[in-house]
């Protein structure tokens, strides 16, 4: 059924359109990196979406609160944002408002250079900036082998396939220095606190510069390099 590269790309959620030519690498990088932006478009919730708008607009409008925490309570309760966009305030998660608030202050966004984040969640983005650097350090067909291996141990099905690849990606990690006190301290003070669902979206967005670049065009090279690779040895090298 196409082979590993093909369950990668399906995996991935990626398809290739029909081709009359061969895409250049601009080209090709260009599209990757469109298709990556729709996926994590998909993946953000939109309260994220709604205090990155409110904020730009009370910036703006000079009507920025004087805190972090009356910033937060605002996002939290205005019935709108900057676009219009309407979302119960009932539907909103605080911890994901207040994640992209104090993020937001220590990036010194625009008009938020003189507010300051509390001392955890400066620790925090600390230590996400030495993830950072740790995955920065790895080569990119390292990374795309354990890919690989995620993807494999996946496909083996059954119920131990998730805990196969937790295993896996927990042993990779601890090999280069990513022990699971440091992941818990990027996530945040409350990291213990909120769903997986919003755990993995932090560390993905905690990421998203260098994944969604030219880092991560390398990395998904490799990936299918190396799993064309693989399907041609499994095809006896014909």
């Amino acid at each position: 059924m196409g082979g590993l590269a093909g369950r990668v790309t399906r995996l991935e959620g990626r398809t290739r359109p029909a081709q009359k030519r061969t895409r250049s690498e601009p080209e090709r990088f260009k599209h990757w990196r469109a298709r990556a932006a729709i996926s994590r478009r998909e993946a953000t919730p939109k309260c994220a979406y709604h205090a990155r708008s409110l904020t730009r607009w009370l910036v703006m409008t000079g009507n920025l609160p004087g805190n972090a925490e009356a910033l937060i309570a605002r996002i939290m309760g205005d019935p709108h944002d900057a676009s219009g966009f309407m979302q119960p305030p009932e539907t909103r998660s605080h911890s994901v408002v207040s994640w992209e608030v104090y993020r937001a202050i220590w990036r010194a966004e625009e008009g938020l250079e003189a507010m300051e984040p509390p001392d955890e969640w400066r620790a925090a983005f600390e230590a996400a900036e030495m993830l950072r650097g740790i995955y920065r350090e790895v080569p990119a067909e390292e990374l795309a082998r354990w890919v690989l291996e995620a993807v494999e141990a996946q496909e083996e099905g059954g119920e131990e396939a998730n805990n196969e690849i937790n295993r896996r990606m927990e042993h990779y990690l601890e090999e280069r220095g990513i022990t699971p006190a440091l992941l818990d301290q990027a996530v945040g003070p409350e990291a213990s606190e909120i769903p997986p669902e919003e755990r993995c979206w932090r560390l993905s967005e905690l990421g998203a510069e260098d994944m969604d670049g030219p880092r991560g065009w390398e990395i998904h090279k490799a990936v299918t390099r190396l799993a064309n690779e693989r399907d041609v040895l499994a095809r006896g090298g014909k």
